[in-house]
């Protein structure tokens, strides 16, 4: 199974590419913490990053894990992965929730596209109906987190520049063709 991620910081556009992969037949992982912002919002047991962010956090890995576990297909397209939670905590100083870190090192990334965050002007749109939750000067230091992060773990990178939605698809379906006859040549198939 090949898993290729999609990340960057906030406001990168990595919910729109993972749609439009999604929309062309790719398969997809959404983002876990989204899903879980939602979930939280429809009612029940309401934890949120910017209340307690720990927990939140575990609740996001447990996710995240439970859905990369159930991938049927036979590659797919992650929106973050469990480095980006390990980025997101290196950010904020926050030492890792228990087996994190195993758990990373089990996943076997692939191929990772960091996307080029979007510039200032993006940045005080909506999300969701929501606005964001950080400055754009901190969005900026999580992205640079996460970069770090991803190239520390030894994973092949590539960057996508901002562009529109369509030609980044394009660049990271190239890339997945370029992948696919690497990797057929390896498995020796």
């Amino acid at each position: 199974m090949y898993k290729f991620v999609i990340t960057g910081g906030p406001c990168s556009g990595k919910s729109t590419v993972i749609h439009e992969l999604a929309r062309r037949g790719h398969p997809i992982v959404e983002e876990s913490a989204l899903h879980l912002i939602r979930k939280e919002k429809e009612g029940a047991n309401i934890v949120f990053p910017w209340t307690d962010y720990l927990e939140f956090n575990r609740r996001v890995i447990a996710l995240q894990k439970e859905w990369e576990q159930n991938i049927s297909a036979e590659y797919a397209f992650l929106d973050r992965c469990l480095l980006d939670n390990k980025a997101y905590l290196d950010h904020k100083g926050l030492e890792y929730p228990e087996g994190l870190l195993p758990a990373v090192k089990e996943a076997e990334y692939t191929y990772v596209f960091i996307l080029q965050m979007l510039p200032a002007e993006y940045w005080d749109e909506l999300r969701d109906g929501h606005a964001r939750q950080h400055p754009y000067a901190d969005g900026l230091r999580i992205h640079s987190q996460i970069v770090q992060t991803y190239t520390e773990a030894g994973l092949p990178v590539r960057t996508i520049p901002f562009m529109p939605v369509e030609q980044r698809v394009h660049a990271i379906e190239r890339t997945l063709k370029e992948l696919y006859n690497w990797f057929t040549v390896l498995a020796g198939s």
